[in-house]
């Protein structure tokens, strides 16, 4: 959901607090309810800096990620917005094991996204991310073909969104030619060819 005005921010919080106040712990519109308000905390946190906004955003995705059973097709959902929090930690913080628990969630979130989820697109994506800031604090080969393959991935998913596929291989080009040593010039020709595949005609 996108809350342009720092009112719609504060409006949706607002919204999201009352909510959960009004419905059971047994409530099965808790966990929607909890996840959102975990979005609308983290979005609040990036926009003006306040820590307490953060650990607030990772104790409401944990706990909507915790309770959703494995089975539930929300799980994914649930497991890619804590891995998202926990990035948007390990980025304030610089703390390893947040970098380590989101890399586990979104691997997870991809594992149970089914290939036919055009989520499915979006989740490789947002697992690159992690990946890519695992590879900036510990360069190694293996890290990186990881890191590229991740992208390569979002960006051929025949259901993404044209915009996000278009954005993973851009990302491709940007890994490629900002680390030579890990490839060779020819490694750029695929990254190019999907983009031109994404691009309308």
């Amino acid at each position: 959901q996108q809350l342009s005005e720092p009112g719609d921010l504060e409006g949706a919080l607002d919204a999201a607090r009352s909510a959960l106040a009004l419905v059971s712990e047994s409530s099965q519109y808790r966990l929607v309810i909890s996840s959102n308000l975990g979005i609308f905390l983290r979005s609040r946190f990036k926009r003006f800096g306040e820590v307490l906004d953060l650990h607030s955003a990772l104790d409401a995705h944990r706990s909507a990620a915790d309770i959703t059973f494995g089975g539930d097709p929300e799980k994914p959902r649930r497991l890619s917005d804590l891995g998202k929090t926990l990035l948007t930690s390990f980025e304030y913080s610089e703390e390893a094991g947040d970098l380590e628990r989101a890399l586990d969630a979104h691997r997870i979130a991809v594992d149970l996204t089914p290939d036919d989820d055009p989520a499915k697109a979006g989740r490789l994506r947002d697992w690159a991310h992690s990946l890519l800031c695992d590879f900036r604090r510990d360069p190694s080969l293996q890290s990186f073909n990881t890191t590229l393959e991740c992208l390569q991935s979002a960006s051929k998913h025949p259901l993404g969104k044209p915009s996000l596929r278009l954005e993973s291989a851009q990302a491709c080009i940007s890994i490629l030619t900002n680390h030579p040593d890990f490839t060779s010039p020819n490694s750029l020709l695929e990254p190019h060819a999907l983009i031109m595949d994404v691009l309308p005609d």
